[in-house]
């Protein structure tokens, strides 16, 4: 009991309060640094999920009718039959390529560019 009371127990006691104190300080920016590295790579997880459900859902609509058809429809000019088909011609003025003028043969091919590029006949 008497060991307790002593000044050497304080001084002993104070130390090693001292030394756990000193380590603590030393180890809290470690802690900080690994929280925010942890913070991080959470959000790299949130992102790489979100990102994994837009594959997915994008995958399904891929493996869908509707996106064949679609596909099927501009790549292949596929109709089905009750369906009929309606050309919509561009107005000459409009600044849209003109036909007539890959016609012309005697025209040279920067000429056409420039008649294309310029809307000039």
């Amino acid at each position: 009991m008497k060991f307790f009371q002593s000044p050497l127990f304080t001084f002993i006691a104070l130390a090693i309060i001292f030394l756990v104190s000193f380590s603590i300080f030393n180890l809290w920016p470690r802690k900080q640094s690994v929280d925010n590295e942890i913070n991080g790579l959470t959000r790299k997880i949130e992102e790489s999920n979100n990102s994994n459900d837009q594959l997915s859902r994008m995958l399904e609509y891929f493996k869908s009718e509707a996106y064949l058809e679609r596909e099927a429809r501009a790549r292949l000019n596929y109709k089905k039959p009750e369906e009929k088909v309606a050309i919509i011609y561009r107005d000459k003025g409009s600044g849209q390529f003109d036909d007539s003028m890959e016609n012309e043969e005697n025209i040279g091919q920067i000429k056409k560019w420039w008649r294309w590029l310029w809307n000039k006949q």
